[in-house]
């Protein structure tokens, strides 16, 4: 790394991940909780979403933005429910089309890559599949799904 672009590196030092980050993403860091190249899409798109968040422990409870939260439970879902569509993620969730169509539009923007299967002849006829959780943490968001249910609910 060039003198340059490390002083901009260390002017910028907050650590921007939370407990939702891969175990792989977190040894790829060079940082240690720091802002640095491999934490950079990651760390713009935690500031957009203000999210605050805590581990769970006993008499904690967990904070999180509905945004973000949003977010982890309907991956959780793709990967839990049998070939989920809009229409059968409307009945899962009870949010509105353009909701899931606006979340599932936003999840490769963190990282998480998605595929359409088409089934039948009509292009728009299928389902989605979660090909790759990028930077989070599958086992965190499926330790904590019902906690993210929970925490949506209350914010509605």
């Amino acid at each position: 790394m060039g003198k340059k672009v490390e002083k901009k590196w260390k002017k910028r030092k907050k650590s921007c991940v939370g407990a939702w980050l891969s175990d792989e993403w977190s040894k790829k860091r060079q940082c240690g909780g720091t802002m640095c190249r491999f934490c950079r899409v990651l760390r713009k798109n935690c500031a957009i979403l203000g999210v605050i968040a805590s581990r769970e422990s006993e008499g904690e409870g967990m904070e999180i933005n509905p945004v973000f939260a949003r977010r982890l439970y309907l991956c959780w879902l793709l990967t839990h429910e049998e070939k989920p569509n809009v229409p059968r993620l409307m009945q899962c969730t009870g949010w509105p089309r353009r909701t899931l169509q606006d979340v599932l539009k936003a999840l490769p923007g963190l990282g998480v890559t998605l595929r359409f299967v088409e089934q039948g002849v009509r292009h728009n006829d299928g389902y989605y599949m979660l090909t790759d959780w990028g930077p989070l943490d599958a086992a965190w968001v499926a330790q904590h799904a019902e906690a993210l249910r929970v925490s949506l609910t209350e914010a509605a």
